[in-house]
């Protein structure tokens, strides 16, 4: 079967720390053609915060994927879960298929794995994250851990430090994934899209569970035969 991937166009916050290679941010991540626009003044201070994004900024984005589906994108993701929070309206607000963040997927990850133990969602900041970010899964059995607690990840992207080391940050996402092992999720689903390059090693460090990505949101969007595979 001839796998028509999508021209994957990515909202990308105004940062600069590095992106490492299974980030959204590095092209050489996508699976296909992507394209790329950058929203003015979406900080991750912006971001990463309690409620949705203001209005002018939410407006900037939908202008920003507006553009991209200009420039030919047929499906639009963003850099950060936490655009969640605004996944029913943008969606709603573009022509093409919408996948803000990796926790689109929670449903189906719990539909597939929740008989087995709780879902875990590894992210960015648990302080910060909540229902306006979890929509309809915050009724869910979910185990939330955070990155908040790294000695070294959380202030790279916190500061929006320019180098990175790429040992350190997966150092501390291996070790928030062991201490998330306590709890025996069944699956776990990654929040931040910074920690997709450590994919692999987080699986290994919680024995092998199943572990999802903004990737996977992608692939389950590229057609609905993906989908019935899928879920």
């Amino acid at each position: 079967m001839v796998d028509h991937r999508p021209v994957v166009g990515v909202l990308m916050l105004e940062t600069r720390f590095p992106r490492f290679p299974g980030d959204i941010g590095n092209p050489v991540s996508i699976r296909g053609p992507s394209r790329y626009r950058r929203v003015s003044r979406a900080t991750v201070e912006r971001i990463v915060a309690p409620e949705p994004v203001s209005a002018p900024l939410y407006d900037a984005f939908v202008t920003a994927g507006h553009a991209l589906v200009d420039d030919g994108a047929t499906l639009i993701v963003t850099s950060c879960g936490f655009l969640h929070a605004v996944q029913e309206p943008l969606a709603r607000a573009l022509p093409v298929p919408v996948a803000t963040s990796a926790l689109v997927l929670l449903p189906g990850v719990h539909a597939r794995h929740g008989g087995v133990g709780p879902i875990a969602v590894l992210t960015f900041d648990a302080r910060v994250l909540g229902d306006a970010h979890l929509g309809a899964a915050r009724n869910l059995p979910l185990v939330v851990r955070g990155m908040e607690r790294s000695t070294y990840f959380h202030a790279v992207i916190a500061e929006d430090r320019a180098v990175a080391d790429r040992a350190m940050m997966e150092r501390d996402a291996v070790d928030a994934a062991r201490v998330l092992a306590r709890a025996n999720p069944a699956a776990v689903v990654l929040e931040c899209t910074n920690l997709s390059p450590y994919r692999a090693a987080i699986g290994d460090a919680l024995g092998g569970v199943p572990v999802y990505d903004l990737h996977d949101a992608i692939d389950a969007l590229v057609d609905d035969r993906q989908v019935a595979r899928r879920w």
